[in-house]
C-alpha cells in the first residue's frame, strides 16, 4: 500500500490530487481514444480542442466505484491501471500532464508488482463502511 502510495503520487497525482479529495484539473483527455465517437466537452462547446475531454473523476472510495471512465469501458481498476500503464492513446487533445517531452502519448510501463501496489493502494482508500451506515442510506435526509 505505501509503494502504491508512492507509485499514484508519482503519476497520478498531478490530475486527481494526493489528498484523493477534489481533482485538481476538472476535465482533460486521458487518451482512451486515438479517435472519439463520443465528443465529451466538445459535443457541449462544440469546439475542437474539447472532443475526447471529459471530467476528471474524484477517487475516495474508487473501488466501489466502478464501472470505470465516462462510458464505463473499464470493469476493474486493474484495467485502469492497464490503461495508464501501456494503454494511453495519442490524441490531439491528450492532458499534457499525459504526454512525453516530445509530445507523444506517455506509457507509464508499470511493472507487475507496480501495478499491483498501485492497486492494492486504492483499494486501501476505500471506505466499505458507507455502503451499510445508516446515516447515510436517505439522501434526502437533512
Amino acid at each position: 500500500e505505501q509503494a502504491g502510495h508512492r507509485i499514484f503520487r508519482d503519476n497520478c497525482a498531478s490530475c486527481h490530487s494526493s489528498s484523493l479529495t477534489e481533482p485538481l484539473i476538472a476535465i482533460a483527455s486521458n487518451g482512451l481514444d486515438a479517435v472519439y465517437t463520443d465528443k465529451g466537452v466538445g459535443k457541449i462547446s462544440g469546439e475542437v480542442w474539447d472532443n475526447g475531454v471529459f471530467k476528471v473523476p474524484f477517487l475516495r472510495n474508487v473501488a466501489l466505484t466502478g464501472p470505470y471512465m465516462h462510458d464505463g469501458r473499464f470493469s476493474t481498476l486493474r484495467e485502469v491501471v492497464d490503461h495508464y500503464s501501456e494503454g494511453i492513446q495519442d490524441h490531439r487533445n491528450l492532458h499534457p500532464n499525459l504526454k512525453n517531452s516530445d509530445n507523444s502519448a506517455r506509457r507509464m510501463n508499470f511493472t507487475e508488482a507496480e501495478k499491483a501496489a498501485l492497486i492494492a493502494f486504492l483499494e486501501m482508500t476505500t471506505d466499505e463502511a458507507v455502503l451499510t451506515d445508516v446515516g447515510l442510506s436517505d439522501p434526502f435526509r437533512r
